[in-house]
């Protein structure tokens, strides 16, 4: 289980910086809150963070100060939080080669953390779903700097995790993972292809009943349609590069892996799926929603070497569209 608190999340901005610098990271992150008038020490003077409060920060030895934590719920802040890490947080701090890496290890910890609120985990996933990087970053930040970040853990409990991560299983899984990295994503081709038909011709009908249209081609599709076709057709190939890359570099049998990811998949949306919606987008959005937040079962996450992520589970869906165990029409009669 992981845990998203100041340390968590920084340590996860540092996977996507060239050079580490955790001062300078942290007064960057904390910049759109120091810099305001309101925010003072306790002398009246405006807030400076001082290094030995960075490296208890960063190494979970202190919480964030109250002065800084009650800033999270000022409506000032929330609403400066995703252009602040849009604009300034992003282009400074994290490589472009590494923004993924940064957005999918935050995704981890929220998922993960079972302590966050459905209806909380739902929104900061959703901006990550939207590819609203800014503010999927800005608002975990302030959802992050006022949770509890002094883990005085136990001298046993500390045993316990070191045994665990040097046990011969967790190192097989680390040697493959280097051994096997993530492949890169096939790219979706200009024409769709015979094997995509069935998921498309159903997404075709999703936005056809939603706009009381009749759409026969993807040509057909304008606006919101068109980029959320686009993003099902990326999502769909994300999937289908995991399920050859475990067939032809892994060598597993489709039986013991990917069916499994598919049945898993299927287990998690199925009653989200069977929910009355006013249209079928919206059933389709919400499943997908449902899809990229799933927990993969421990086998299954160790077997795949933590290849799926949320657009691999989204790219599921649409391949159980094709299995005829999905649609986003349902029937008058059903």
């Amino acid at each position: 289980m992981s845990k998203l608190n100041f340390a968590s999340f920084a340590q996860a901005i540092e996977l996507g910086m060239l050079q580490p610098n955790n001062i300078r990271a942290t007064q960057i992150m904390f910049d759109f809150i120091t810099n305001k008038d309101f925010v003072c020490d306790k002398y009246g003077q405006p807030y400076v963070i001082k290094k030995d409060q960075v490296s208890r920060w960063w190494s979970e030895q202190a919480n964030i100060v109250k002065i800084l934590q009650k800033q999270a719920d000022n409506p000032i802040i929330i609403k400066e939080a995703p252009s602040h890490f849009d604009n300034t947080v992003i282009p400074e701090l994290i490589s472009s080669q590494k923004e993924s890496a940064v957005y999918n290890e935050i995704r981890r910890l929220i998922i993960g953390d079972d302590s966050i609120a459905d209806d909380v985990r739902n929104e900061l996933l959703g901006y990550y779903d939207d590819q609203d990087y800014g503010s999927f970053l800005g608002h975990t930040f302030l959802y992050a700097i006022v949770c509890k970040n002094n883990n005085k853990r136990s001298s046993k409990r500390k045993a316990r995790e070191k045994a665990l991560a040097d046990s011969p299983e967790v190192q097989e899984y680390r040697r493959l993972r280097e051994k096997f990295p993530k492949p890169e994503q096939i790219p979706p081709p200009e024409e769709i292809e015979e094997h995509e038909l069935p998921y498309v011709t159903e997404l075709l009908r999703a936005y056809s009943d939603t706009e009381g249209v009749t759409i026969i081609d993807p040509e057909g599709l304008k606006g919101s349609h068109k980029r959320s076709f686009n993003r099902q057709r990326k999502d769909y190939y994300a999937a289908e590069t995991i399920r050859q890359s475990a067939r032809d570099t892994l060598k597993l049998n489709e039986n013991d892996g990917f069916d499994i990811l598919k049945d898993e998949t299927y287990d998690g949306v199925i009653d989200t799926c069977d929910d009355d919606y006013e249209n079928p987008v919206e059933r389709l959005k919400a499943v997908l929603k449902v899809a990229a937040a799933l927990p993969l079962s421990p086998n299954l996450e160790m077997s795949l070497l933590g290849w799926v992520g949320a657009g691999e589970k989204k790219g599921v869906c649409h391949m159980l569209v094709n299995d005829e165990r999905l649609k986003w029409v349902y029937d008058d009669d059903e």
